[in-house]
């Protein structure tokens, strides 16, 4: 299993990701097709960022100064006020329902004010560091490898953004990666979701289907969803 994967299911634990597509009213097929897509997409972004230096050291100066290892731990307090339990799967599926919820009213400029947000959870402004001008694109690719309707799978990656910033802070910090070990990270887990010869390019030009459907074969994302 990639690092990132691995480190997801150990924070998250199985299930809660099925349990935040379930809050969209996505089926579990519909939830790990869109997750298979979307992950591939979004460190497609961050290895085309980190190709060149100055990218790699903002993305690491970020996973310092923001995104600690354990997503729980440090939005705890947040996951209390949206009502989300903790411990477990039930209190990070609650915390993620509340960051789903947050990422949605952030883009449509409602919801809590930017000061009582923390930065690890403002999943909107991570997909914009992220994506840039390729979020529609993106967007409408994952849906249509889904069949998730394009306004679920935009309130989906705002949840999933913060995961997985929380999951390179968690390796980063476990192996002590400066900006070029978290670059090589980054690009070693791109080619390892989307394949060895595919290049860290616009990830809105990727085809999200072919590899959400390799990386669903592969047997990777089984124990993310509890199978």
């Amino acid at each position: 299993m990639s690092q990132i994967l691995s480190s997801i299911l150990a924070e998250l634990g199985p299930s809660t990701l099925s349990q935040l597509g379930a809050s969209v009213g996505a089926s579990p097929t519909q939830t790990q097709s869109a997750v298979a897509a979307a992950l591939p997409a979004l460190v497609a972004g961050l290895a085309k960022n980190t190709q060149q230096p100055a990218g790699a050291n903002a993305l690491a100066s970020a996973l310092d100064r923001d995104h600690g290892p354990n997503l729980m731990d440090t939005l705890g307090p947040l996951a209390g006020m949206l009502g989300g339990g903790q411990g477990g799967g039930a209190g990070a599926a609650g915390l993620l329902g509340g960051l789903l919820g947050g990422g949605a009213a952030a883009s449509s400029g409602g919801g809590a004010s930017p000061g009582k947000t923390p930065p690890a959870a403002n999943g909107a402004g991570i997909l914009g560091h992220i994506l840039g001008d390729q979020q529609g694109v993106v967007v409408k690719k994952i849906s249509d490898a889904s069949g998730l309707p394009p306004a679920s799978v935009a309130a989906l990656l705002p949840a999933l953004a913060p995961v997985l910033m929380s999951a390179l802070g968690t390796i980063k910090q476990k192996n002590g990666l400066d900006a070029n070990g978290v670059a090589q990270l980054v690009q070693s887990e791109h080619k390892a979701m989307s394949g060895p010869t595919t290049p860290a390019t616009a990830p809105g030009s990727l085809d999200l289907g072919a590899i959400g459907g390799a990386l669903m074969s592969s047997g990777l994302l089984g124990q993310l969803f509890g199978r």
